[in-house]
């Protein structure tokens, strides 16, 4: 009986230091990358034309959910997003805004979470999706 729980309390221990990194991981990647606040439309056309594209205008804005079970096109989008920092499965569940702007090469999409930006992304005339950043540090510099 004492072996077991030798056995039990020695799992239990690794158990929780392995639970204990995992939180400090994810504390340190989320914290890693600062999130730009984007409270107004001027925020957001600056953020835009920080990336590179000029001449975006807003076509909508829509409430949505982030969603917490997903099929494999979201996954190929988070896939491609998640290379430019933004880890979008983090707010799973989350009520968002996604604010699309249009431009001559394409779509723009900007996902906040309480006016913070967690998502940029651009999806040009092909359909091809590359995650965007500013200073033109994004997937595909667009102009």
């Amino acid at each position: 009986m004492k072996i077991y729980f030798a056995f039990s309390k020695t799992y239990a221990l690794i158990f929780c230091s392995l639970m204990l990194i995992f939180t400090c991981f994810i504390a340190l990647v989320s914290q890693s990358i600062p999130k730009t606040s984007l409270e107004n439309e001027r925020d957001r056309s600056e953020y835009i034309s920080n990336c590179g594209i000029k001449d975006a205008e807003l076509l909508s804005v829509k409430n949505i959910t982030i969603p917490l079970k997903s099929n494999e096109n979201f996954q190929t989008y988070v896939s491609k997003v998640k290379n430019g920092g933004f880890d979008i499965l983090l707010y799973s569940g989350k009520a968002a805004v996604i604010y699309t702007y249009l431009t001559p090469s394409g779509t723009v999409h900007l996902l906040t979470l309480e006016n913070k930006l967690i998502c940029a992304d651009f999806c040009d005339r092909f359909g091809n999706i590359s995650y965007l950043r500013e200073n033109n540090s994004n997937g595909k510099t667009k102009t």
